[in-house]
Order: structure tokens, then sequence, then C-alpha cells
């Protein structure tokens, strides 16, 4: 009986972000408390400006970007971020160096692939090797490798 209840209420209940900067409701509460303040703006301006600490690389209550939000902007193109994750890539490069060289190195090798400059590999191989970065190294060591074919006597 209890189990029927509870899923009822929480069936019942509109669900709620874990986000800190949670946007309708605080939004909501927000207006509602200003407007008889004398606030004289519409609700979307509040919104965004809510919207805006949220997203905000300086603002201490902005969460930080999860792990696979961080390497998705690694390696997307850097001409597809907006700007708004530009910024955040940058400030959190700002804090890791070695994340700052790895974001370097993949890049790097993107445009090795994507524009077809085999002859740069085994530059970009020896730059991998002098670089204090174990999941590269892995990968360094896998292309180092000779294909069976073409065998060296």
């Amino acid at each position: 009986m209890l189990t029927a209840i509870t899923s009822q209420m929480s069936s019942s209940r509109p669900a709620r972000s874990a986000d800190p900067w949670h946007v309708r409701g605080r939004t909501v509460i927000a207006w509602e408390e200003i407007v008889p303040l004398g606030y004289t703006g519409s609700y979307q301006r509040v919104r965004a400006n809510f919207r805006t600490k949220r997203l905000s690389v300086h603002s201490l209550t902005a969460p930080p970007p999860s792990p696979r939000t961080v390497a998705g902007w690694i390696l997307r193109h850097p001409d597809t971020l907006i700007e708004a994750e530009q910024l955040r890539l940058k400030a959190v490069l700002s804090h890791c160096p070695e994340l700052e060289a790895l974001t370097k190195h993949v890049r790097s090798f993107a445009q090795i692939l994507t524009q077809r400059q085999g002859h740069r590999l085994p530059e970009w191989l020896d730059a991998v090797r002098n670089e204090d970065l174990p999941g590269l190294h892995t990968l360094e060591q896998l292309l180092s490798k000779q294909p069976p074919g073409e065998r060296k006597d």
C-alpha cells in the first residue's frame, strides 16, 4: 500500500533538476518576489539572467562540466564550438596543463587525418613520446608498429 502511494505521489509531482540553478523553479520564485518590489521587466529577462549565471565561466556557482562534455569539446573541431563552449573549455584547460597538451596533440592528429598529411605522422609520434601522457603513449605505440605486410629485413 505504501509503495502504491509513494509511486502515485512521485508520478504526480513534476521532476526537478539536480542543477542548483534549476531554471524554471528558481526563475518563477525570483520573478514572483521582485515584481511586487517594483520590477517592471519581463519573465524572459529574469530567465535569461539565470541562464547566463548558470552557464557563466566566472560564476562560482556554475557547475563544472562533466568529463564527457570536456571530451566532446576537445574532439570537436574548434570552429564548431559556440562561444560559451570555447570559454568554458579555455577555463578548464587553464587549470590543467596535461589536458591542454592532450588537446594540442588531439587537434594536430585530427588535422593530419582530415587533411591527409600522413608525412607529418612521424613528427607527431615524436612529439607524443616527449610528453607525459600515458593515454596517448598507448596510441603512439600502436601507430608505431609496422603493418605485417611492410616488414623491413
